[in-house]
């Protein structure tokens, strides 16, 4: 009995179950497409009067209360004044979500209210009110005119299950290296870069420490990205800040003067507010908030930077020969322009040994550097800034290797001030590379009095050999004819 009493039990829980499931009400769509919007009037004509031919339609109802002429619905054109109101009533049951596509919607033009309420999304396509569902649901103009072209309205009976929604909790701020010279990919610097965004919009969200971002950059790579918080919203809306870099200290590098534009738009979720849309545009927004048609979203802030090679070769000559295995020490100084630093290694070598120039081994804006070099070897610097000057000097005493004084020559000069005499080179990198070639040259005289002795001596024998060849073949002679 008891088993059976169970077994009744569990099978009218389940019925229930099963009826509650396939009783419970699924919210269903109005939809208003493109080619019945035309058939609602509700606006004021020309002469002050209201126009109504038919404001009703699937059993949803239009209602205007105009501010002044031409304020309403008119078919596919939806006209917002200051101080009007469209209300939407139904007969099919409650609303809870009323989505009206358009081309353009001017946010400014709909008084977007508290949270939940309307909202326009991030292309100002679409005109969404989202809430408690209710029969009755009114819309308020804002403050700015607004013509919106509708192609279609769906309205949301009944209340429908909504996923989670999320926001916005930061925007990628990305940052990019152009290398000024061709061909020559040389790395810019590590650093770290700021930048300041200020508001535009009156009563804007504020960013933490008063808009000021950062992020760093490699110089392994050029590029550099941060994400950037994105302020705490009270209101759904939309709302301009400028952005700008600001100027390091790093040589070599140009920074970005342009002034950028972010762009927010805030809405409200499931009674939160929160950003839905952060882009970062090239133009100032028109007067009325609105962003210029022309304008370009862009992907990230770029800078240039300039850094080159500097070349070193070692030529020497024993009587115009490239004939001899002595090495001489030069010594190059670099130095920074004034007030800049470089965080970024300095390479120098050639095929058969490199060294590095650290961020650490630079003092007050200067380094030196002391290398050896034989006929026909060269030292090569990379990664130099622009800007950066240096003086090249052999330090060898050169006379006491029985060589002149050290010559030198510079390629193509290409700045101003650069120069190249018996006192060495002084020169600027700004314009790709530099090569230097420093020259020794000795010439060994020939001793002509020891040639002359020499001479001498070397007649005498040969003369003395002459002679006795002469008297062997004399006496050879002789005896021949003695024997006949």
């Amino acid at each position: 009995m008891k088993k059976t009493l169970s077994f009744i039990l569990a099978l009218v829980m389940l019925l229930g179950c099963m009826s509650v499931t396939a009783f419970a009400a699924e919210p269903t769509k109005v939809v208003w497409d493109e080619s019945e919007i035309h058939v609602i009037h509700c606006r004021k004509g020309a002469f002050g009067e209201m126009t109504i031919i038919n404001n009703t339609l699937k059993g949803i109802t239009v209602e205007c209360v105009p501010y002044a002429d031409d304020t309403g619905w008119g078919g596919k054109v939806l006209d917002l004044r200051e101080g009007g109101t469209v209300t939407f009533t139904s007969s099919v049951g409650a609303i809870s979500k009323i989505e009206i596509t358009a081309e353009i919607i001017n946010s400014k033009s709909v008084e977007l209210g508290n949270c939940p309420g309307w909202s326009v999304n991030q292309d100002r396509t679409k005109l969404t009110w989202q809430g408690e569902p209710a029969e009755t649901v009114t819309l308020t103009a804002g403050e700015n005119t607004g013509v919106v072209m509708m192609s279609q309205v769906v309205f949301t009976i009944g209340e429908e299950d909504t996923e989670e929604d999320t926001f916005l909790t930061s925007f990628t701020l990305n940052k990019k290296y152009y290398h000024t010279y061709t061909g020559i990919n040389l790395p810019c610097a590590n650093e770290t870069l700021t930048f300041t965004i200020s508001p535009i919009t009156a009563n804007a969200p504020a960013f933490a420490n008063n808009g000021v971002v950062s992020m760093t950059v490699t110089a392994d790579e050029d590029v550099g990205s941060a994400e950037i918080a994105l302020p705490t919203v009270t209101a759904a809306g939309e709302y301009w800040y400028t952005l700008k870099e600001n100027a390091g200290n790093t040589a070599g590098v140009t920074y970005n003067g342009n002034t950028y534009y972010l762009h927010l738009i805030t809405d409200c979720k499931s009674g939160e507010y929160g950003v839905v849309s952060a882009q970062l545009h090239t133009t100032a927004p028109k007067a009325d908030g609105t962003y210029q048609y022309d304008d370009e979203k862009i992907a990230y802030i770029s800078n240039t930077c300039a850094a080159g090679e500097l070349t070193i070769y070692q030529e020497t000559l024993v009587n115009g020969e490239h004939d001899s295995d002595d090495e001489f020490t030069a010594t190059v100084t670099f130095t920074l322009p004034e007030g800049t630093v470089f965080s970024n290694n300095i390479s120098y070598g050639n095929l058969s040994w490199n060294e590095t120039i650290t961020p650490d081994d630079w003092a007050n804006g200067s380094v030196t550097v002391d290398f050896d070099m034989k006929d026909g070897e060269y030292v090569i610097f990379t990664g130099l800034p622009d800007g950066t000057t240096y003086t090249i000097k052999q330090k060898t005493d050169a006379s006491a290797m029985g060589y002149g004084e050290a010559t030198y020559t510079l390629d193509n000069p290409d700045e101003t001030g650069d120069s190249a005499d018996s006192n060495g080179v002084a020169g600027t990198i700004g314009d790709n590379s530099d090569t230097v070639t420093i020259s020794n040259e000795k010439n060994i005289p020939i001793d002509v009095g020891v040639m002359l002795e020499n001479g001498a001596f070397i007649v005498l024998a040969l003369g003395a050999l002459a002679l006795g060849a002469w008297l062997v073949l004399s006496k050879r002679k002789e005896r021949a004819y003695d024997a006949e």
